[in-house]
C-alpha cells in the first residue's frame, strides 16, 4: 500500500510543497531566473485561481507552477520526484497544454508565445551527469538550424556534477539535495516550508486529499480482488475439466488472479478519475493519475473510453 508523508514531513521537494510555496512570487521568480539565468522583471500567474490553486477542492490543470512573465513566455515548472521513463513525452503533453491553453484564451497560431517546461529533478534523467539538460528543436541534417518554434525544455538534475552553473543555481541545488540553506533565498525558501508545515488549514486539506486517495484505492482493491479470485477459479475449473490436469487448474487460476489485478487496477484509476474530475478539470485530473498512480496510456485511453460508453 502507498504510504503518504505527514504534512509536517514534507519538503522543497515534495510536489504539494513545492506547488505551495511557489504561489508567492517572491519564491517563485528567484527560482526561474536562477535555473535559467536571466533576469524576470515580474511574474504573472496565469488564471490563478483555475490553473495553479492547490487547495484540491477548486479546480485547474496539473502544472505544478504555471506562470507568464508578461513579455512573451510562459513557465511551467514541475517537481519530478519519481523516475519516469517517459519525461520527454510528458514534457511534449505539457508544451501542448501550454498550447492549448493560449490558444483557448483567443491567440493566433502566429503570435503563440513561448513556452519553458522545466523540470526539477532528484535524479540524472539522462545519465550525462549534467546539472541542466536545454531542449530546442533543431534540423537534424543542419544543427545550426533551429526550428524556432519557441519551445524549450528544461531538465534540472539537483545531482549533477558536470557543466558550467552560477554559484546561485548551485546553492538552489544543494538546499533542495540537504534542505540546509545557505543564502537568504533558500532561507526564504525554507521559512514558507516551515511557514507551510504549521498552517493548520493546508493540513486539513492535505489530509483530506490523502484520506479521499487512499478510500478510494482500498474500495477499489477490494472490488478487483473478489471479482479476480472468482475469475481465476472459474478459469481453473474449466480449463482444469478440458485438460484434465492440475496444471490447468493452477495456470486458471493463476491467469484469473493476474486478470483480476489488472481489473481490480483498472477500476481503482476509474474511481479515481470520478474523483478528481470532481476536485479538476479533465487534464489534471488524467495527469494526476499518471503522476500518483503512473497510469499508462492504456489505461487512460480505457479511462476515457469507459467515460464515451
Amino acid at each position: 500500500m502507498r504510504q503518504y508523508k505527514p504534512l509536517r514531513e514534507l519538503t522543497i521537494m515534495d510536489n504539494f510543497m513545492f506547488g505551495t510555496v511557489m504561489q508567492d512570487e517572491a519564491c517563485c521568480k528567484p527560482l526561474l531566473e536562477r535555473i535559467l539565468n536571466i533576469r524576470i522583471d515580474h511574474i504573472e500567474y496565469v488564471q490563478r485561481e483555475d490553473i495553479i490553486e492547490l487547495k484540491y477542492g477548486s479546480k485547474g490543470i496539473r502544472m505544478d507552477v504555471y506562470v507568464d512573465d508578461g513579455v512573451g513566455t510562459v513557465y511551467d515548472v514541475e517537481m519530478q520526484v519519481s523516475r519516469n521513463a517517459d519525461l520527454p513525452r510528458r514534457a511534449r503533453y505539457y508544451h501542448g497544454l501550454i498550447d492549448l491553453n493560449l490558444l483557448r484564451s483567443g491567440e493566433l497560431y502566429e503570435s503563440l508565445r513561448n513556452s519553458i517546461v522545466i523540470f526539477i529533478c532528484p535524479f540524472d534523467p539522462f545519465g550525462a551527469g549534467r546539472y541542466v539538460y536545454t531542449f530546442r528543436n533543431l534540423c537534424a541534417e543542419a544543427t545550426d538550424i533551429a526550428l524556432d518554434d519557441g519551445a524549450t525544455t528544461v531538465f534540472v538534475n539537483t545531482k549533477g556534477t558536470t557543466g558550467t552553473i552560477t554559484e546561485e543555481l548551485k546553492t538552489l541545488l544543494d538546499y533542495m539535495n540537504s534542505g540546509t540553506p545557505e543564502d537568504s533565498y533558500t532561507e526564504n525558501l525554507n521559512e514558507a516550508v516551515f511557514s507551510h508545515k504549521n498552517n493548520l488549514d493546508l493540513e486539513v486539506q492535505y489530509m483530506t486529499l490523502l484520506t479521499w486517495m487512499t478510500d478510494e484505492r482500498k474500495a477499489a482493491r477490494t472490488e478487483g480482488r473478489a471479482e479476480g479470485i472468482e475469475e481465476g477459479r472459474a478459469e481453473g475449473r474449466a480449463e482444469g475439466r478440458a485438460e484434465g490436469i492440475e496444471e490447468g487448474r493452477a495456470e486458471g487460476r493463476a491467469e484469473g488472479i493476474e486478470a483480476g489485478r489488472a481489473e481490480e487496477r483498472q477500476a481503482m484509476l476509474q474511481k479515481m478519475y470520478r474523483l478528481f474530475l470532481g476536485m479538476f478539470d479533465q487534464a489534471r485530473a488524467l495527469q494526476t493519475l499518471r503522476t500518483q498512480f503512473d497510469a499508462s496510456d492504456d489505461e487512460i485511453r480505457a479511462i476515457l473510453a469507459a467515460g464515451d460508453a
